[in-house]
């Protein structure tokens, strides 16, 4: 950006004392150049005012420039003539700032701070959005949400640069926090960007730009994305964690510790709220002691609880597979009858997943897959069969369903089953002398 500083009347500069520029907060002075000085009168002959600056220790000449500011000193003018010069600059600007960037001049050589001027307009490369997921601290491989990032502009992020995406630096450490290998990433193919295939190193995924979009903005989406959190991530108590996306491609600019001479942000990129980190109030299982029974095609379920038990209705029936032959129950009604709150069964239908929540313990499965995940651990459901066979989630009557003997076993309940009456049982040991009553509202899962 170009500027001139200039008298509006003549001897209005008070000369040979101190004129400052600053620049908006979020913008540093990269370097600038004084040029077409004119009606100065050199208090040293060796020095000259047009010349280019750049931040540093050292005072030049009439120059003394920090990264946040430049002050000219002991410039004497010409006092029946006006004073002006002109002077490019290059500044750097924070990751996230957007919005005009002014220029201030101020001092004691102005008796009144002079309006700012308008040098340039900021505009943020890439947005980023996605949704806060909550997450378990000690837990392994918890999905999250998908993560979109779009430029504003086509050919915003440069070839041969580096998009890294990370969670905020508020959590520190590669062993801290890791992304799973096995996530998808999807481009619009109207942007004719290319990039290479994405690497993992703990907390971070990592993108190179081989060309940049020359057609529509790009658009970038992650999906299917897991992490992993150790018990030395904090809770994120007043607001969630961010998802940055950073790298030269987008804050080249970002130091951990720049220097007051050095045009470097703290800012590692762009963000957007993502993970709120919790705990449970324990580390143990809670203990589920509710007795549960269903009965092949029947709405109809037992619930004991507190020493009575209540008949209540689904408005689905348990069913036996056809591909399997193994019992299948209404995820979400089943866990919340044997006492699992609501907000601790999580459905996204994005990725056709489903992860339960209990104490200690996170369970996830995903439909038409017969892989059960137990803290992480991956195990493969089976019937009970005496020549076993794998079992699949199921989806039917916009229910998640899975086979009773497996959720029963993941959530560390006793299962039993009647062939006679198709009827089974969690925790039928403890039904003896319980008060039974019916409910005839239905409950649905």
């Amino acid at each position: 950006a170009r500027v001139r500083f200039a008298e509006t009347v003549v001897a209005s500069w008070w000369a040979l004392r101190e004129t400052e520029f600053t620049l908006t907060e979020g913008v540093k002075f990269i370097k600038a150049e004084i040029k077409n000085p004119k009606n100065f009168n050199h208090t040293n002959n060796n020095y000259k005012l047009d010349r280019v600056y750049t931040p540093q220790a050292e005072r030049v000449d009439y120059v003394a420039m920090d990264a946040s500011r430049m002050r000219i000193v002991d410039l004497e003018i010409t006092i029946d003539k006006i004073a002006r010069f002109d002077m490019d600059m290059w500044v750097s600007v924070e990751a996230g700032f957007e919005g005009d960037i002014m220029l201030y001049a101020g001092g004691d050589t102005i008796l009144d701070r002079t309006e700012p001027a308008k040098i340039a307009y900021a505009v943020n490369p890439v947005t980023v959005s996605t949704q806060v997921r909550d997450v378990k601290i000690g837990y392994q491989w918890q999905q999250v949400s998908d993560v979109t990032i779009v430029e504003t502009e086509p050919g915003m992020l440069k070839r041969n640069t580096q998009l890294r995406i990370s969670i905020d630096d508020e959590i520190t450490g590669s062993d801290s926090i890791a992304f799973a290998p096995d996530f998808i990433t999807e481009m619009n193919a109207d942007s004719r960007m290319l990039f290479s295939k994405p690497t993992v190193s703990g907390g971070e995924i990592v993108f190179t730009i081989d060309r940049n979009s020359n057609g529509k903005p790009a658009t970038i989406k992650l999906s299917n994305l897991y992490v992993k959190i150790d018990r030395t991530v904090p809770e994120s108590n007043r607001r969630p964690y961010k998802i940055v996306a950073g790298g030269t491609a987008i804050a080249a600019n970002y130091s951990e510790r720049p220097g007051v001479y050095d045009p470097l942000f703290i800012t590692k990129g762009i963000g957007a709220d993502f993970l709120s980190v919790v705990t449970s109030a324990n580390d143990k299982d809670s203990i589920l002691s509710n007795i549960v029974r269903v009965t092949v095609g029947s709405p109809e379920v037992l619930i004991g609880r507190e020493g009575s038990a209540s008949t209540v209705y689904m408005d689905t029936a348990a069913y036996i597979s056809a591909t399997s032959g193994a019992l299948m129950v209404p995820v979400r009604f089943v866990a919340i009858a044997l006492g699992i709150p609501d907000n601790q069964i999580v459905w996204d239908s994005e990725n056709r997943t489903v992860t339960i929540m209990n104490g200690a313990r996170v369970i996830q499965f995903k439909i038409d897959s017969s892989d059960l995940i137990i803290n992480g651990v991956v195990s493969t459901i089976y019937s009970a069969d005496q020549i076993p066979v794998k079992v699949t989630a199921e989806s039917k009557d916009d229910r998640s369903f899975l086979p009773f003997r497996a959720l029963g076993n993941a959530l560390g309940v006793s299962v039993d089953w009647d062939a006679d009456t198709l009827t089974a049982t969690y925790n039928a040991e403890l039904l003896a002398d319980y008060e039974s009553t019916t409910t005839d509202e239905p409950v649905t899962d």
